[in-house]
């Protein structure tokens, strides 16, 4: 028998689905590899992926990666981390060369093994570019210009929303202009996968603010 259900939004639909799985599991003896979720663009995975991962439901991503695995997921949150943290070296060797800015390989190397011949971290040797004698003129104006890109993300934040941060990255560091203007099915959905990772940051903003109405109605 084949029904149809129109949701007002995503929330509302991926919680039918997720209420009629568990329905069938519990009246028909139904199994999790029984049932399918299909949808229209990869970015609309990651509702239906948070809410299953909320009911402890285990599922699998055919033809794709899971929404958090996808590359442009991870240089956005990549990106975050380090205007959080600037000593994280993994966001920072992840990100320093995204999109591409000229600090390759080489420089990385270079950075590298002066950290050990001094025997500090990579981060410290990274901030401390001008010192590194192997480096080209070049390459540290490039890791100065990389450095004061963070610290004015990181300013920004100070005072901003977390989906404000976010597309000041996309504009800043030109990561969305290169998809635009790549203009590839791939690129569209990565750039359909970005916002829908701007969505949320705006869901997490409008929680945190409930949260805190709670917490002072609360105390109240």
């Amino acid at each position: 028998m084949v029904s149809k259900y129109i949701a007002p939004d995503e929330k509302v639909e991926v919680n039918f689905i997720v209420r009629k799985i568990e329905k069938y599991m519990k009246e028909k003896n139904k199994k999790y590899k029984d049932f399918s979720v299909f949808y229209r663009t990869n970015a609309q995975s990651r509702a239906v992926e948070e809410c299953l991962v909320r009911q402890n439901i285990p599922y699998k991503i055919y033809g794709g990666l899971r929404f958090y695995d996808r590359k442009e997921i991870k240089d956005m949150l990549a990106y975050m981390k380090l205007i959080a943290n600037p000593k994280d070296v993994v966001s920072l060797v992840r990100i320093v060369n995204v999109p591409r800015r000229k600090i390759g390989k080489l420089t990385i190397a270079a950075i590298e093994k002066y950290a050990r011949k001094n025997n500090m971290t990579f981060c410290e040797a990274f901030y401390r570019g001008d010192e590194i004698p192997l480096l080209s003129r070049g390459a540290k104006e490039r890791i100065d210009k990389f450095i004061s890109l963070i610290a004015d993300f990181r300013s920004f934040a100070l005072e901003r929303g977390v989906g404000e941060v976010l597309q000041k990255i996309w504009r800043e560091t030109g990561y969305m202009r290169e998809l635009e203007r790549e203009n590839t099915i791939e690129a569209l959905n990565r750039i359909e996968n970005l916002k829908e990772l701007l969505t949320v940051t705006r869901e997490y903003e409008e929680k945190a603010a409930v949260d805190n109405i709670s917490t002072v109605s609360t105390g109240d």
